[in-house]
C-alpha cells in the first residue's frame, strides 16, 4: 500500500501553485481499506462503490453506511478513517511534495472521523462541520456530528488541536486528553476530561491491527 502511494505521488504531484481545475484532475489520496458499503461522489459526477485503492481526488464526497467503514491514506500520509453513517467532503488539497507545503481541508455533514495529519505544516489542516470548524496542530483527533443537529464532539489523542464555533469568532484550544463539544453555531465549547473513542475509530471494524490510542 506505501509503495503504490509513493507510485502515485511521483506519477501525480499535487502543487500547492496549481490552478484549481489542474488540482482537481490531480489524485489526493488512495482508499487504503474499507469494510461493507462506502461509496464516493465525485465532483459533478455519479456515486459508485468505494474499493480499497481506489484514487481518490479534490471535491470527491466519501460516505458509508450504518456498518461501513474507509481508511483514507492521503499523499501528504494524512489517514482519515471513518466511521459508519459518515458523510465527508475533501473540500480542498493541495500539496506540494518538494518544500512540504499545501493545505487540506476536509468537511463532515453527520457521523465521525479519525484524523491522523500527515507531513503538512501543523496549520494546513482545516475540519469543517456544521457548526464548527476544527483546526489541527501535529494532531491525532476524532471528530464526530450528530444528525440533523450537527453537534459536534472534538476529541484531542495525541497534539492539540482548536474548536471555533461558526458563529463566534474566538477558538478554543484543546490539548491532549480532552474535548469539547459545540452544540450549535452560537454556543461556546464545553471541554471537559475525553470519554472514550468508539470503537471504528480504534480499526475494530478492520481485519488489521488496531490504532493505536494513547488512554
Amino acid at each position: 500500500m506505501r509503495r503504490l502511494l509513493i507510485n502515485i505521488a511521483l506519477s501525480f504531484c499535487v502543487f500547492a501553485g496549481l490552478p484549481v481545475a489542474d488540482a482537481l484532475s490531480q489524485p489526493a489520496g488512495i482508499c487504503a481499506l474499507v469494510q461493507t458499503q462506502s461509496y464516493r461522489t465525485p465532483s459533478g459526477g455519479v456515486r459508485t462503490s468505494l474499493a480499497r485503492e481506489d484514487t481518490l481526488f479534490m471535491r470527491d464526497q466519501i460516505a458509508t453506511d450504518r456498518s461501513g467503514s474507509a481508511r483514507l491514506n492521503m499523499m501528504d500520509d494524512t489517514v482519515i478513517t471513518l466511521g459508519p453513517q459518515t458523510d465527508i467532503v475533501l473540500d480542498q488539497f493541495l500539496y506540494d511534495p518538494a518544500s512540504g507545503g499545501g493545505d487540506l481541508v476536509s468537511s463532515i455533514a453527520v457521523g465521525g472521523l479519525r484524523f491522523i495529519s500527515g507531513q503538512m505544516p501543523s496549520d494546513s489542516y482545516l475540519i469543517q462541520t456544521p457548526v464548527a470548524t476544527v483546526g489541527l496542530r501535529g494532531t491525532d483527533v476524532t471528530v464526530t456530528v450528530a444528525p440533523v443537529t450537527g453537534a459536534t464532539r472534538l476529541i484531542v489523542l495525541v497534539g492539540e488541536a482548536w474548536i471555533r464555533p461558526r458563529g463566534l469568532e474566538a477558538a478554543t484550544q484543546v490539548t491532549v486528553g480532552r474535548m469539547a463539544d459545540v452544540v450549535s453555531a452560537s454556543a461556546p465549547p464545553q471541554v471537559q476530561p475525553a470519554a472514550p473513542i468508539p470503537g471504528w475509530a480504534r480499526g475494530e471494524l478492520f481485519d488489521e491491527e488496531e490504532f493505536d490510542v494513547p488512554y
